[in-house]
């Protein structure tokens, strides 16, 4: 937005300043830029757009514990939770101090 705001600066400058006939071609080049950067940036986070609409319309719906649930299914950190505190030897291991983390 901040790009576009300062490249419509830069037009309206150059108009004023008789420049623009010299400019026009790389200000309309740099404007395509934008919109192409732009359309990437939708894809390039998309995933992320996605799970924050998904979050956003759940919490509509289904108030505070709808998002709550939602968030959880994409949770890497409560997945792992999850397979230790199911692991019967590894979560005891945790709870009397014996646990040695496996070097990696």
């Amino acid at each position: 937005m901040l790009l576009k705001r300062v490249l419509e600066n830069l037009k309206k400058s150059s108009e004023r300043e008789d420049y623009y006939s010299v400019i026009a071609e790389q200000i309309t080049t740099m404007d395509d830029e934008i919109k192409l950067e732009k359309k990437n940036d939708i894809d390039k986070y998309k995933d992320e757009i996605e799970e924050l609409l998904m979050l956003e319309i759940v919490s509509r719906y289904y108030y505070q514990h709808g998002k709550i649930v939602i968030s959880l299914k994409n949770d890497p950190d409560a997945d792992e939770a999850i397979k230790v505190l199911t692991n019967i030897p590894l979560y005891d291991s945790i709870l009397n101090g014996t646990y040695v983390a496996k070097k990696e």
